[in-house]
């Protein structure tokens, strides 16, 4: 069978700023949807107001026809908001559970307290009752003041890939916020066992500020798959929007019987 996936950072600016950055948020969505079809979005900087029980995205795609989601609280960025990572799926999600990644140093130096930065782990339920493994990650930001966390971050999501049935069978991405080359990433500790796809030079996953025309750009979003196991790529691409700072990734995998 074949599965669509995106993974991407919707960028909390877009969610904050009013509902003219928010509505234009909604209909890129809506055309992303519309044109690739995706079975499960992986999103990052996910929303969540104090005052609602899920964040607005979760209930716009529940209405789009992605009934299965869950969302993974990160820390507070202000007195209103709450931000995290999610998943909203096609199909069932059994096993959900979440990675503690670290300490989020950022947020308590700014007041909130003591935070963990979480990815979320959850087993896909396809149609043909196989089971793949699907994991949203956001390591916290690579700074001077945050690079032993980022460190720890990457550490412990590997740790739990390689040594849980998350090893087969799965799909991971993110914005993993790390250069391609960066000594101890989470790429460089899973080469042995997860392919891997990301941006280029002229097509980059970040853009500062989302401006179309940037010196500072990079490929800090990553797509990886199992080497073992039944899934294979068959499409992947990054999808030009500059609704946000990141773009998404889209990939496309057949799942073996």
């Amino acid at each position: 069978m074949i599965l669509k996936v995106i993974f991407w950072n919707i960028w909390l600016e877009n969610q904050i700023s009013g509902p003219e950055k928010t509505e234009q948020l909604l209909t890129e969505l809506q055309k992303i949807i519309k044109i690739h079809n995706p079975d499960v979005l992986g999103l990052n900087e996910v929303l969540k107001h104090f005052s609602h029980e899920i964040p607005l995205i979760n209930m716009w795609l529940h209405s789009r026809g992605y009934i299965y989601n869950y969302f993974s609280h990160g820390s507070p960025i202000s007195k209103d908001w709450d931000i995290g990572s999610t998943i909203c799926s096609k199909y069932p999600l059994t096993e959900t559970q979440e990675i503690e990644l670290g300490n989020n140093n950022t947020a308590k130096k700014r007041g909130h307290g003591d935070h963990q930065v979480k990815a979320i782990a959850t087993k896909i339920k396809l149609p043909n009752s196989k089971q793949i493994g699907f994991i949203v990650a956001h390591p916290i930001n690579l700074k001077p003041s945050t690079i032993i966390d980022h460190f720890k971050h990457t550490k412990n999501l590997s740790d739990f890939v390689l040594n849980s049935d998350y090893n087969q069978n799965t799909i991971i991405g993110g914005d993993f916020n790390e250069p391609l080359y960066f000594p101890k990433s989470f790429k460089s500790r899973t080469d042995r066992h997860f392919h891997h796809k990301t941006g280029s030079k002229s097509n980059p996953t970040w853009r500062h500020n989302s401006w179309r025309v940037t010196p500072l750009r990079a490929n800090l979003d990553r797509l990886f798959w199992s080497k073992n196991g039944r899934l294979q790529l068959e499409h992947f691409e990054i999808i030009e929007s500059h609704v946000s700072d990141h773009r998404p990734l889209f990939a496309t995998f057949t799942i073996d019987k």
